[in-house]
């Protein structure tokens, strides 16, 4: 494995993420699967650190979040117990409320900061 480090620029993304696709194919337990586990994970931070999700792409997201944890609009609103629509706000044709994003944040765990883009508060 070689010298891993955390990512703090674009150019040192880029390498970890051609590192990570040559070892795409790597035996599961292997040196080489850890440090491409390794070098996703750190990519994964430097993106979150780095590279603003714009708000559309947000709600597409946040619909993915949902869907992968199993969730559904309706039991989401009823922890909302009547106050507000999560699917009218992901939908776009409103904006959350912080209700809502209590709500997500919670359900969810996506980060507050992402869901304050599309908060009205």
């Amino acid at each position: 494995m070689c010298n891993i480090k955390p990512i703090r620029t674009e150019a040192e993304y880029e390498a970890a993420l051609a590192r990570v696709s040559r070892l795409a194919d790597a035996a599961p337990g292997s040196p080489e699967a850890q440090e491409r586990d390794l070098l996703a994970d750190l990519a994964e931070l430097y993106e979150y650190d780095n590279i603003p999700i714009p708000p559309t792409q947000g709600r597409a997201l946040i619909w993915s979040w949902i869907d992968q944890k199993g969730l559904t609009i309706p039991c989401l609103n009823a922890a909302l117990d009547g106050q507000g629509d999560i699917e009218a706000a992901l939908d776009g044709k409103q904006d959350l409320t912080p209700e809502m994003v209590e709500i997500l944040h919670r359900q969810l765990g996506v980060p507050v900061e992402e869901l304050l883009c599309h908060a009205a508060l």
